[in-house]
């Protein structure tokens, strides 16, 4: 897995969480191996540590992309448990689950996409990241 830190923690606006971005980095480093024997993450998968500028969002998948962004404002126990999340969507993606585009589709059905922060959290994919994530969570921390 590759890990960055964003230009705007090294450099620019958000310096002060230069600590906290190396931190979660570090411990992503020691955590791969363990977080591999639970999600089948791909090989190429890019977490970028960065602000999120979204309200109570402390990380997302790009999904069909391979990517995904954390925020290392949240708490570490969220960050953990936030990583492990969007690699469950990217496995999710990459066995192809879990497909996006026009249509959504899980499993080959269509969905609707969410109209509401309800309909959101209990869409198939990630009613199925949440519960893995805390089976994980334990597991692995």
């Amino acid at each position: 897995m590759k890990v960055t830190i964003a230009t705007s923690i090294k450099s620019g606006n958000y310096k002060h969480l230069q600590d906290r971005a190396n931190r979660l980095m570090h411990f992503v480093d020691i955590w791969e191996a363990k977080l591999k024997k639970y999600i089948d993450f791909h090989p190429d998968v890019e977490l970028n540590i960065c602000p999120i500028g979204r309200t109570n969002v402390v990380g997302q998948a790009l999904l069909g992309t391979n990517k995904i962004e954390l925020d290392p404002r949240a708490t570490l126990r969220d960050q953990c448990k936030t990583v492990i999340h969007e690699l469950i969507h990217n496995e999710q993606i990459n066995q192809t689950r879990l497909e996006v585009g026009a249509e959504w589709k899980w499993n080959g059905v269509s969905c609707m996409t969410a109209s509401s922060y309800e309909d959101y959290i209990n869409l198939p994919w990630e009613v199925e990241a949440r519960a893995r994530t805390k089976e994980i969570f334990l597991a692995v921390f």
